[in-house]
């Protein structure tokens, strides 16, 4: 008995042992195409930089789909963002019905009845949106409304920074309000 135990129990050590990482390859390997690898229903993060919150985002559902260099997270059931400046003040609210954040670039597009409204109140309605991390810049290929204090601006394709301050709207149209003499 002491001899088979002597011989069983470092077989049975090592294959304990060497069951860490292949585990977690074997079961990721063995997900369908397409499917998750990870899901939350009604998520909230907080998303910081160097100690400052930059923004919380909540979501119905989220799924992560796509191994590291690739993975992205899909948002959806209703995502509500609020964006924040250097000095923690909230800048920019957004809703929308879905989303995907690059886990990478962390750049995001925002889907179906997206409403992007500003501290100023400037408000930015679209069926599209994409924030780009690096350049903070805003964009859409698709039709946008921007309502402004005064004015109403429209168009097919449109650019801005962040806060909607300075942008261009393309094959634009629009509404102002004007003082007569």
């Amino acid at each position: 008995m002491k001899k088979f135990l002597l011989h069983t129990l470092p077989v049975f050590f090592l294959l304990i042992t060497s069951c860490g990482d292949s585990d977690q390859k074997m079961v990721t390997e063995l997900l369908p195409s397409g499917a998750p690898t990870n899901q939350l229903w009604t998520m909230s993060t907080t998303v910081t930089d160097s100690g400052f919150v930059k923004s919380v985002i909540q979501a119905g559902y989220t799924a992560k789909f796509g191994r590291a260099e690739e993975s992205k997270t899909h948002l959806d059931s209703g995502v509500f963002v609020q964006m924040f400046n250097e000095a923690g003040e909230l800048t920019s609210t957004l809703t929308c019905q879905r989303g995907i954040i690059d886990d990478i670039s962390k750049d995001m597009e925002a889907f179906n009845q997206v409403k992007l409204v500003t501290k100023d109140s400037t408000i930015l309605e679209s069926e599209y949106l994409k924030f780009l991390q690096t350049t903070g810049k805003i964009s859409s290929d698709k039709f946008v409304t921007i309502t402004k204090p005064g004015q109403v601006l429209r168009g097919t394709g449109f650019e801005s920074d962040k806060d909607v301050v300075n942008f261009k709207i393309f094959k634009a149209s629009g509404e102002a309000e004007v003082e007569s003499k």
